[in-house]
């Protein structure tokens, strides 16, 4: 990367965080806001919290993301459902260790059109519904791959995914 740009929002929520260019981006604090989009670059959260309702990690553009060590709130205060948006082809590397991804919303929706590792997924809105969606055509290579997923909630997979750990909890 050529650039390296630290974002600080100063505990601010904010409407829309764009990610795009060439560079990269090192959240240094909390990020909370309505909508991430990740167009192109590499995106590093640097291990901070982030509390979202909707991802979209779109177009054809080189993209990394790296997750590590991050907690992200998927949360839902201002929408009827919320939505994480894998686009086909689109993500070059995800690095998610000890990360952890919790769709604590009563309707969250993952559309995932690309391999993504998740190192744990937690779905804990007991009284939610939560859809994992996989549109990605398992080809011995590109899949959906977790190391832990935590149901507390109903949960409808479409498609295949990989992992080690299923714990379910009614």
């Amino acid at each position: 990367d050529s650039l390296e740009v630290p974002v600080d929002t100063r505990g601010l929520e904010f409407w829309n965080a764009t990610f795009e260019g060439n560079g990269a981006w090192r959240l240094t604090g909390t990020l909370d806001v309505y909508v991430v989009d990740f167009i192109a670059g590499h995106l590093i959260t640097n291990g901070q919290e982030i509390f979202t309702e909707r991802v979209s990690i779109f177009d054809d553009n080189p993209k990394k993301l790296e997750i590590r060590n991050t907690y992200w709130h998927f949360e839902g205060r201002n929408s009827e459902y919320e939505e994480w948006y894998v686009g086909s082809g689109v993500l070059e590397e995800v690095l998610s260790d000890s990360s952890v991804i919790d769709l604590e919303s009563d309707e969250a929706v993952m559309y995932l059109y690309d391999a993504f590792s998740f190192d744990k997924l937690i779905a804990s809105n007991t009284s939610g519904n939560t859809r994992l969606d996989n549109y990605l055509n398992v080809n011995g290579q590109d899949s959906i791959t977790f190391r832990e997923l935590d149901l507390r909630n109903n949960t409808v997979f479409t498609g295949s995914m990989y992992g080690d750990t299923i714990l379910l909890s009614a």
